[in-house]
This record gives structure tokens, sequence and C-alpha cells, in this order.
């Protein structure tokens, strides 16, 4: 049996075995499912929704879309 302590703070360490069974990574969201016989505990999948965010645009976008295009164009075209 596997098990670990809740502090005051309602906080708990999520044991070794546990987090390698569910792959769990740092800061992966968990997903506590309360059911009439106890709780399913699992790791959040990943959706393009949860992506959300985690990519920011550059700090100035081109002021010439077309001008843009074309630099992409011809960098891949050298390629």
């Amino acid at each position: 049996m596997i098990h670990s302590t809740l502090t005051s703070k309602g906080q708990t360490t999520i044991p070794l075995k546990v987090r390698k069974v569910l792959n769990l990574k740092p800061r992966q969201r968990i997903i506590y499912e309360v059911r009439n016989d106890g709780v399913l505990i699992r790791a959040q999948t990943e959706t393009i929704l949860n992506a959300f965010g985690a990519v920011h645009p550059p700090a100035q976008a081109p002021r010439d879309w077309a001008v843009l295009k074309k630099q992409t164009c011809e960098a891949a075209l050298e390629k």
C-alpha cells in the first residue's frame, strides 16, 4: 500500500511510484474524479486548448505581411 501525508494547507506529495505509473511531469495538471466508492486520480491529457497561451507573438509584428511572406519564401528556397 502506498501512502502520503496531507499538510495543514491541504497539500501532499505524490509518491514516486504513483508518479511513474501516471507518467507525471513537473507542473502537469492532475484530475481528481470523485466517485461513490472513492476518488480516481489521473494525469490530464494534453489538448490544443491546454496549449493556449503557451506561444507568445513577437514583441513587434511585421508591418508588411507581404514582405514577410517574400522573405520566408526566399529563406526556404535558400535551404
